[in-house]
């Protein structure tokens, strides 16, 4: 990568800005570049999981067998060809967050995996790890580039300096206020883990948004082989066949179990005037984490209606399924101690990450026991990293995310 046009860790970049570093085409998940020896791996939060610091990453391949050639096998030979590895994150506000340069943790492997059309084939999985790891930060994507690439050295690092100290008291100043107002960040996360400790739903639901935009909040807490019914709403004057057409569709996809139709009913609102819910696909997916795919799968079908305040699809997950079902994971007398937190506010966004602390089990007898290996599984679908968002006078949590461990 040439030395003076690179991109820092944590710093959010448009596909044009990465291009013009990285030399390298403006399309594809994975993107070669020969002028500067180097591969960029462009992953989506909401599609692929880390786990214990590690990224399973997905070949090249959208229908069919993948097969070792072209992008793949350059990934799979950068260890020994020196063709260096970057990962770029894509960012909620837009544009790709660069995590930095990465590496192979292990051999690539092979799997069964659906491809676009839902069809199960060969999947090359890329196991990579970030080289230097970063520590969790709030993406001040907000705020303006604080130093201009042509002023002087000096002149540069003078003016960074008052620009990060400008927005450290911004910050400070707004967490302060937050923290006077009945609640504040570090309260509601401290509260979180507090209802996953007592295994309090009532607690655990007050912690967490009730926004419809984001139902899926603990989507990486759920508990694998507990059966979840979705609903898919449909759109005003959806015919018959469009019906059947749909219908079809589900019953083709290996994560629905059962699904019915369901007639919305009109209802007299006193004081207003009759209202007429929308037609809905009631789908039972076999796992709470089959949503994303079942989403994914019901993207481009026109027939489910979409959010015009939000411009998603109306897809709804049951927030009260998604907390009995975090809980469900937990293991029995699981404590938290020493748990402190490191926080950045910028108006009614913060993100509170888990800087350090310790997670211990409490036995039957009353006494400390260790932690087992076996139980480690279920310790790790704890977050440590949240984002929050004021509504009203409290803060929610709107999403949070297994930190990299």
């Amino acid at each position: 990568m040439p030395s003076e046009n690179t991109a820092e860790p944590g710093q959010v970049l448009t596909n044009r800005e990465a291009c013009d570093i990285f030399k390298c085409s403006p399309v594809g998940r994975m993107r070669r570049s020969r002028r500067t020896n180097s591969m960029l791996l462009f992953y989506d939060p909401a599609e692929v999981d880390w786990i214990d610091g590690i990224l399973e990453f997905r070949g090249s391949g959208r229908e069919g067998d993948q097969k070792l050639t072209s992008h793949n096998r350059t990934l799979y030979q950068s260890d020994s060809s020196g063709v260096e590895v970057f990962l770029l994150r894509r960012a909620e506000a837009g544009g790709y967050t660069f995590e930095g340069k990465a590496e192979l943790s292990g051999t690539p492997r092979v799997e069964k995996l659906p491809d676009v059309n839902n069809k199960p084939r060969d999947t090359w999985v890329f196991p990579l790890r970030l080289v230097e790891e970063l520590q969790p930060v709030l993406p001040m994507t907000d705020i303006p580039e604080l130093v201009k690439l042509e002023e002087a050295p000096k002149k540069r690092v003078v003016r960074a300096v008052i620009a990060v100290a400008v927005c450290a008291l911004v910050i400070l100043a707004a967490f302060w206020i937050a923290s006077i107002s009945g609640n504040s960040p570090e309260k509601t996360v401290n509260n979180f883990y507090h209802a996953v400790e007592q295994h309090d739903p009532a607690l655990l639901a007050r912690t967490l948004s009730n926004d419809p935009k984001y139902m899926t909040v603990v989507a990486e807490g759920l508990a694998s082989g507990q059966e979840v019914e979705i609903r898919a709403f449909l759109k005003k004057g959806t015919g018959f066949q469009d019906i059947v057409n749909l219908s079809d569709f589900l019953k083709g996809l290996p994560e629905v179990a059962s699904y019915r139709f369901a007639r919305g009913k009109a209802r007299l609102v006193a004081g207003q005037a009759m209202k007429q819910p929308p037609d809905e696909f009631r789908i039972r997916v076999r796992s709470p984490v089959d949503y994303d795919a079942l989403k994914s799968a019901l993207a481009a079908r026109p027939e489910i209606a979409v959010d015009t305040r939000t411009g998603e699809q109306e897809i709804c997950f049951p927030m009260r399924a998604v907390i009995d079902s975090f809980i469900s994971r937990i293991i029995e007398g699981v404590r938290f101690g020493g748990v402190k937190y490191q926080s950045a506010t910028l108006k009614d966004r913060a993100t509170v990450s888990v800087a350090r602390g310790e997670i211990y089990k409490v036995g039957k007898s009353g006494k400390q026991e260790p932690v087992t290996k076996t139980e480690l599984g279920s310790l790790r679908l704890i977050p440590s990293e949240f984002l929050l968002e004021r509504q009203g006078e409290d803060w929610r949590i709107i999403s949070f995310r297994v930190a990299k461990q």
